[in-house]
């Protein structure tokens, strides 16, 4: 994917992040070498707690995807005893892959889901 106002190709400048609020379906794209947090503080709806967020790597035609994590109380406030949830975050994973289907996965693309930021690096060496 490319931006189609990218004036010339550069690697930096594909569109390879993506955040996705299940909930909402709101969909926000980025360049690769862009912050989740900038782009869903900029453009979108929801605080960046309530999107899935996502990375794809052309080369390896791998789409990472991070693990749904929301440690705020229905205030929005930060809930040290709040926990991750592997049952949300299981839901909230299956609707972006879900949603990633209906609009044109190919078959012969990988997901990787609950990566962190070992896993991260191992994809994306060039823009760390």
């Amino acid at each position: 994917m490319r931006p189609t106002n990218a004036p010339s190709y550069d690697e930096k400048a594909y569109v390879g992040k993506f955040s996705f609020d299940p909930e909402t379906q709101e969909f926000l794209s980025a360049k690769l070498s862009s912050h989740h947090a900038s782009t869903i503080h900029e453009f979108g709806n929801s605080i960046y707690n309530k999107y899935i967020r996502g990375i794809y790597i052309k080369d390896t035609q791998t789409i990472l995807i991070r693990p749904y994590y929301n440690p705020l109380d229905e205030n929005g406030v930060f809930d040290h005893k709040k926990q991750y949830n592997p049952e949300l975050d299981h839901q909230k994973t299956w609707a972006t892959i879900h949603m990633l289907t209906k609009n044109g996965l190919k078959p012969d693309h990988k997901i990787i889901i609950k990566i962190n930021n070992n896993i991260l690096k191992e994809y994306i060496q060039v823009f760390i």
